[in-house]
């Protein structure tokens, strides 16, 4: 039989609730007691157990009095429950219509509601592949579309030595990998133990919304079909249980991880890895992770949406070679890491977590800034990392109102200091010296868990920088045996300045315990406004994003006047409308979001043969590489395996059963899309696509998007270490005095300003243009090279720019005045700044000229990377 144990005290998941709240446990009695501490282990027969299922009810009083409907509520589960038990109901968990008939509430229509669309915008706001049916959206138009999960989420992954049993959303059917978890570790930590059996209950699946009409996927309550997930009470019920236990569970495995105690209250543990919410940011102080509740609040809305809208949830880190994982492997990093812990968590809670990695050793975020979000993917959540190249100042305030206003979404941010436009968290770096000392005694070391030992050593004799300890870093896996390296791969150890890997792990850790507090109260959020009041589905005022975002871009323009971004003569006056208007760009710089869209070959018009600078250089080996020394040891805890566990992991309980979906191959395409706008700069007659331009030799092979999805960036013959798999390289179109022009089709030109990005320093027998390199004439073509040209570079050096066929001419003395070192290694020029009565097409040439004395020398070269309009 199933008895009702009624237990006084606090929320086991949320320990900020006061003591007086309640919560209800469905425990089955007998020999095979489960109870809140054996959580999940008996579930082989999952379809006939009750696993300690809880929600919480209302108890202000704290006397024990409840509602009559909620008693009604509790009196009709437990007959559920025991006839479950008595084998009268397969619990599929699909028995919603009999809790809803029991006066469950619908939600209040009579307010306002979110409208469908009635002319949707296209792909998120981006171009779509047919230019002739491009949509043109202005720069107050912010609709964007639910973000679906991509079908190929649904295909099996590839095999990963230490990943191997393959997990599945219960509403989605994202597949992913993780390491297994013993049966001892099973039972000592539990297990997600929940599963959808509507489909094995009526065979067939269930009805499901088209977010894609409601306008950012807000569609209103009353618009959900009764057996959507959503509004089924019995699956809210379980499947909200499932997710409270689970959160737990990742966050105690992260605490003993690290050597902290799991449970209660622990001053250490709060010093390395707690977290606070504070009412306002000017008391922000004493912890590693904070956030004011105001702001703290967006986060979990908007992972409220992503969880009720089965979204996909993007996580984008921008900054320096710190943010970039240098000297270790890019899987190392820091998002990465991130990504490690919280993939099977999202997965499980109906979502599709995507992970990317911006960073760029020696660089700062200004480049990207100015391409407004496309470079960067109009992420759900972005994490500011630029300390040691920025600091603060416009470009950072810009970098901010820039991701606010630029994108169809308003990001949560994640940042380490300085209070900026939006919502965000902070976290702190001083975190590890905190933690645990590895001591002299070598006997001891191994008392000390794996993921600290060494950070923080008790004698400078134990050389705890030493490459050795500090670096794990690797460049093949020599158990691969179908498939041997064009390039002998390097050894270890490896050297190098910047963290460990311990570090970077622990900075992932960090941030994943500031989502999984957010996932906490969306949940506890879920099931007091569900669950407690008999609602289905939740409200929209709790996980709409349309009117909050519009808020927060409200909020930045307001302040738009005495911020920092206006103010800081540090910035360059001419480059001041990135901190008021949407900006758009291109560029072949890597990692960059949607790399087959965002290329600045993209934008370059062919020639007339069709030429188009080319990428030609193949990938070699496209499947993960696992590297021995990596390996978490036997004992010590695996947060992956732990948080991966589940007992309905098998073909019986799969949304797709025993379907297998193969990924489709990636590629970066070589050719563009045609262009046929090209009116104004045909009528010019001289101005015409050179084919002296050439893809600089650093591009890198393979599909770089920032992720760790594709095994295929910078993995060329040449490459001699395959697995390092860092996407940070500095490419441009390279060209020089014998190129020609180089012309670019820009769409949707709202404000006039056009600004390109090149690199002037290309100079000498190094940088030999190989597209020209035997070229004695511009084009290659048999005709007298220009008369004019007399001087050398760099002191007659000149550069024709072309905008919508007006050529002006620049000679050195005027590009000196011309061209903005924004930041280090960032040179800019304005080439354009005239409001357009109405949003136009524009066409941009470029090209340079020396004298053909100079142009042996190779002095007359330049590498453009980005080009950007608003």
């Amino acid at each position: 039989p199933t008895t009702l144990k009624m237990v006084e005290g606090p929320s086991k998941t949320s320990i900020s609730k006061p003591t007086g709240n309640r919560r209800i446990e469905y425990i089955r009695v007998g020999t095979n007691e489960i109870d809140e501490e054996e959580r999940g282990t008996n579930g082989n027969n999952a379809g006939e157990r009750v696993q300690a299922q809880q929600f919480h009810v209302n108890s202000d009083s704290g006397d024990g009095t409840f509602v009559s409907g909620q008693i009604k509520k509790i009196v009709l589960l437990a007959i559920i429950v025991t006839l479950v038990t008595l084998g009268v109901f397969n619990l599929g968990f699909t028995l919603g219509d009999i809790y809803r008939t029991q006066e469950q509430k619908q939600p209040d229509v009579s307010a306002g509601t979110t409208k469908k669309l009635k002319k949707p915008p296209t792909n998120d706001g981006e171009e779509t592949e047919d230019e002739d049916t491009r949509a043109k959206l202005d720069t107050i138009d912010y609709r964007f579309l639910h973000r679906p999960i991509q079908a190929s989420a649904q295909a099996t992954p590839v095999d990963v030595r230490t990943n191997s049993v393959l997990i599945e959303g219960v509403s989605t059917g994202v597949r992913v990998k993780v390491p297994p978890l013993s049966l001892a570790d099973t039972t000592r930590y539990g297990q997600w133990m929940f599963f959808d059996g509507y489909r094995t209950e009526f065979g067939k699946d269930r009805p499901v919304i088209d977010f894609s009409e409601y306008e950012a996927g807000d569609a209103p309550a009353q618009d959900f079909p009764k057996d959507a997930w959503q509004a089924d009470a019995t699956y809210m019920m379980h499947f909200l249980d499932n997710a409270q236990k689970l959160i737990d569970r990742a966050r105690e495995a992260i605490y003993e991880e690290y050597g902290f105690p799991v449970k209660g209250p622990s001053t250490e543990r709060d010093a390395a890895l707690g977290f606070k919410k504070f009412k306002d940011a000017s008391e922000i102080k004493g912890f590693p992770l904070s956030a004011t509740e105001q702001n703290f609040d967006g986060l979990v809305r908007r992972l409220l949406h992503a969880m009720m809208t089965n979204q996909e949830f993007k996580v984008a880190l921008n900054g320096h070679s710190v943010a970039a994982g240098h000297d270790s492997n890019f899987w190392q990093s820091y998002i990465h890491q991130f990504h490690h812990v919280m993939e099977p968590i999202f997965t499980r809670l109906g979502m599709k977590l995507s992970s990317y990695n911006y960073g760029r050793g020696g660089l700062g975020t200004f480049q990207d800034t100015m391409a407004g979000t496309c470079t960067l993917g109009d992420p759900d959540v972005l994490i500011w990392d630029s300390g040691m190249t920025e600091g603060g100042g416009a470009v950072v305030d810009a970098f901010y109102r820039q991701a606010i206003m630029a994108g169809k979404r308003v990001p949560f941010f994640i940042n380490d200091r300085g209070s900026y436009p939006g919502e965000y968290a902070q976290w702190s770096r001083k975190a590890s010296n905190t933690l645990m000392v590895t001591p002299l005694d070598e006997n001891k070391r191994k008392d000390v868990p794996y993921a600290v030992r060494y950070l923080n050593c008790e004698s400078s004799e134990m050389s705890c920088n030493k490459p050795e300890r500090k670096f794990n870093k690797g460049c093949w896996d020599n158990s691969i045996t179908d498939f041997v390296p064009p390039t002998p791969q390097k050894e270890p150890p490896f050297g190098g300045q910047h963290p460990s890997w311990r570090s970077y792990q622990l900075t992932g850790r960090q941030i994943s315990l500031i989502f999984l507090h957010a996932l906490e109260e969306a949940v506890d959020l879920w099931q007091e406004n569900t669950v407690v009041v008999g609602q289905f589905p939740l409200d929209d005022q709790f996980w709409h994003l349309t009117d909050h975002y519009a808020k927060i871009r409200n909020e930045t323009r307001e302040s738009l006047a005495d911020s920092i971004c206006m103010t800081d003569k540090n910035l360059h006056d001419s480059l001041r409308k990135v901190c008021s208007v949407p900006m758009r760009g291109r560029t072949e710089f890597t990692g960059r979001a949607n790399p087959d869209r965002t290329a600045l070959r993209t934008i370059i018009r062919p020639t007339a043969d069709g030429y188009v600078p080319t990428n030609n250089k193949e990938v070699v080996y496209d499947r993960p590489i696992t590297i021995d020394g990596q390996l978490i040891p036997d004992g010590e805890v695996d947060v992956r395996a732990i948080v991966g566990a589940g007992g309905f992991d098998d073909d019986k309980h799969r949304r797709l059963e025993s379907k297998v979906l193969e990924p489709d191959p990636v590629a970066v395409p070589n050719m563009v899309r045609s262009h046929t706008n090209m009116r104004s700069l045909e009528q010019t007659g001289s101005i015409i696509p050179g084919n002296g331009w050439q893809l600089q030799e650093t591009v890198p092979a393979g599909y770089c998007d920032g992720s760790t999805d594709y095994h295929s960036c910078t993995r060329d013959s040449t490459n001699a270490c395959l697995a390092n798999d860092h996407q940070d390289t500095r490419t441009g179109v390279f060209g020089d005095s014998l190129s020609d022009w180089i012309v670019f089709d820009i769409d949707n030109v709202v404000e006039g300003f056009v600004v390109v990005k090149f690199e002037s320093w290309h100079k000498g027998n190094k940088f030999i243009n190989p597209r020209t390199k035997d070229w004695e004439t511009i084009n290659n073509e048999r005709r007298v090279l220009w008369p004019e040209i007399a001087k050398f570079w760099p002191v007659d050096f000149e550069m024709d720019v072309a905008v919508d066929g007006v050529i002006t001419t620049y000679n050195l003395e005027m590009l000196q005045e011309k061209v903005i070192k924004a930041e280090r290694v960032v040179e800019l020029m304005v080439l354009h700044d005239n409001k357009p009565e109405k949003p136009k097409d524009m066409e941009i040439a470029i090209r340079v000229r020396c004298a053909d004395e100079s142009r042996k020398k190779h002095t007359c070269n330049i590498n453009i990377s980005h080009l950007y309009w608003a």
